[in-house]
């Protein structure tokens, strides 16, 4: 039964139609095959390994029949299994709950829906948020900031009576009352 219901499901897996899982990811083929032929490799070698390092018992100890019954009952599993039609007609059961639970891990448990909904439209909208915080907010102040600055260089331009000495004392002044607003928290 076990031989029989391995290669039954190795002939599902990549003898059967293309599925929706193995047409998304086409990696499948080796992150699948790889692991199962080295097993299989190892299966088949391990009886002559074990022999080889004498940790099986000598042959006059085992059971001749059961020994050939054993072997003829895995042949006819594989034969069986290789002959067997591959039917997807009871893939999913006609009772809602069971259904219910077959489509949950058939999907893996909404997963991608789940990252949607909660995950990418969180972060969708926080960008959003911030692109419009950035465009309305930020770009606004900076504008009035240069803004108010030339409209003061042409205000000081008209009233300044053209000295030097008037000049550099509304720079200062200018600096220094700036200064003065950005050390407030302080004092």
């Amino acid at each position: 039964l076990t031989v029989f219901n391995l290669v039954r499901v190795f002939r599902l897996v990549f003898l059967g139609d293309v599925t929706p899982k193995t047409r998304r990811s086409p990696s499948v083929n080796w992150l699948m095959g790889t692991p199962m032929i080295g097993l299989s490799i190892f299966v088949l070698v391990l009886p002559l390994a074990l022999m080889r390092m004498s940790l099986l018992p000598p042959l006059r100890y085992w059971h001749p029949p059961v020994f050939i019954a054993l072997i003829l009952s895995g042949v006819l599993g594989f034969v069986l299994g290789c002959t067997a039609t591959l039917s997807r007609s009871l893939a999913r059961s006609t009772q809602r709950p069971l259904r219910l639970a077959q489509d949950l891990l058939a999907n893996d448990f909404y997963t991608e829906k789940l990252y949607r909904v909660t995950v990418v439209f969180l972060v969708s909208q926080f960008s959003r948020l911030v692109s419009w915080f950035d465009r309305y907010v930020v770009d606004g102040a900076v504008n009035l900031v240069g803004m108010v600055s030339l409209m003061s260089g042409e205000g000081l331009k008209y009233s300044i009576s053209g000295q030097s000495q008037g000049y550099i004392f509304t720079i200062v002044l200018g600096v220094s009352l700036l200064g003065f607003l950005m050390t407030w928290a302080m004092w």
